[in-house]
């Protein structure tokens, strides 16, 4: 079949320990939070100030009764000679220590997500790469992964439409990510359900 999108799911074998700092080339200095268990500071995130979509986003991949959590978020817009593309990325783990030391469940995830694309007719012109990432989640002192999920415009168009593109992009991986249920004993953040 033809899809105006792509997804694809790839191995990076850089690592990175979790939690981790900004680091010192960035503009937001702000490195990992958890907003697992601080949902309160989700509005004042520099992502989220600059694209508000992200806090009600970010809220719900955090909810007490989703079996992920968030580990960071990037949104830009570039311009060029044609129009605008719209890129960012969303990275999330398995909140199971269980779980998040298996790459199957990721894939798992990404094909489900695959599936979705398919069955909901998604016809905006957006390239999915799910990058598998090596992790240490160190308030667990848990090794495991995490998956990056980039999503970048494939062809250029005027800013308002390809910015839009990008939200439906990202709404859908969220409705993906929030439909995965919490089912651990021990989750690496923790959070009473329905606080």
């Amino acid at each position: 079949m033809n899809y105006p999108w792509q997804n694809i799911f790839y191995i990076d074998p850089k690592g990175k320990t979790i939690p981790y700092q900004a680091a010192p080339d960035t503009d937001t200095k702000t490195g990992f939070m958890d907003l697992k268990t601080q949902p309160e500071v989700i509005a004042a995130l520099p992502e989220c100030r600059k694209l508000p979509a992200f806090t009600q986003y970010l809220t719900a991949i955090n909810g007490a009764d989703t079996g992920v959590f968030s580990i960071g978020c990037h949104f830009a817009q570039n311009s060029v000679a044609q129009g605008c593309k719209t890129t960012g990325y969303l990275e999330f783990a398995f909140n199971d220590q269980a779980l998040v030391q298996d790459p199957n469940h990721y894939f798992a995830q990404y094909f489900q997500f695959h599936n979705r694309l398919v069955r909901v007719r998604f016809a905006h012109p957006i390239g999915f790469e799910w990058v598998l990432l090596p992790a240490v989640f160190s308030p667990a002192d848990q090794q495991g992964f995490s998956c990056s999920v980039k999503m970048n415009s494939l062809e250029p168009s005027d800013q308002p439409a390809s910015v839009n593109q990008w939200l439906m992009a990202l709404e859908l991986l969220t409705d993906h990510l929030v439909d995965i249920e919490s089912t651990c004993s021990e989750p690496i953040y923790c959070r009473k359900k329905g606080e």
